[in-house]
């Protein structure tokens, strides 16, 4: 005889991998006007975390940084990020509104600051802003997710100790038929007999 004893848990968490995404805080997939020391936004490969149009994900700042040259800003903050979905990874030149032509709207319209100099509207319909743990679900045809600083002037951004990133919280895998049965912990234990 031959006992076989089968135990599943139930979901005990919502996510199955959280990631650390750092990036430039120069960073941004927004306008800019007179700001030569910007840089491009952070493009994240949606497949690449195992991430698909549906799923939802939660992302959150954490860490500082200085707002512009230390020795003019004794203090560092942590920076709200701007986020969008796109169904390609290409990003325009900076002096473009729309500089990621496959956005794709999701999570709560946020609406952007002008930039530094000249004030020019840098807001785009699609974005969204994350600071504290911010969940959303990816919309259809998303295949990217750009990231940047939360700004009007990005070029004087720095982290010095390296310590600002986003997490990144992938959703758990679709359960199984069998998980889906089970409620909370049940334990399955099935008797197979075996002739010898």
């Amino acid at each position: 005889m031959m006992i076989m004893v089968f135990i599943c848990a139930g979901i005990t968490t919502s996510y199955a991998s959280t990631y650390n995404v750092t990036f430039d805080p120069r960073a941004t997939y927004l306008l800019t006007n007179i700001d030569p020391n910007a840089q491009p936004a952070e493009v994240l490969d949606l497949a690449a975390f195992g991430i698909s149009p549906g799923q939802t994900i939660t992302l959150t700042s954490v860490g500082v940084i200085f707002f512009c040259d230390p020795q003019y800003c004794p203090q560092e903050f942590r920076p709200g990020v701007g986020a969008v979905f796109s169904s390609s990874s290409t990003l325009l030149s900076s002096n473009v509104l729309n500089r990621v032509p496959g956005a794709i709207a999701a999570g709560t319209p946020w609406v952007s600051q002008p930039t530094y100099f000249g004030g020019l509207s840098t807001d785009i319909g699609e974005d969204f802003r994350v600071f504290d743990p911010t969940s959303v679900t990816v919309p259809a045809g998303a295949k990217y997710l750009f990231l940047g600083i939360d700004d009007q002037y990005f070029g004087d951004n720095s982290d010095p100790n390296g310590d600002f990133h986003v997490t990144l919280q992938t959703p758990v895998p679709e359960p199984s038929s069998l998980l889906l049965l089970a409620s909370g912990l049940t334990f399955a234990i099935r008797r197979r007999i075996t002739a010898r």
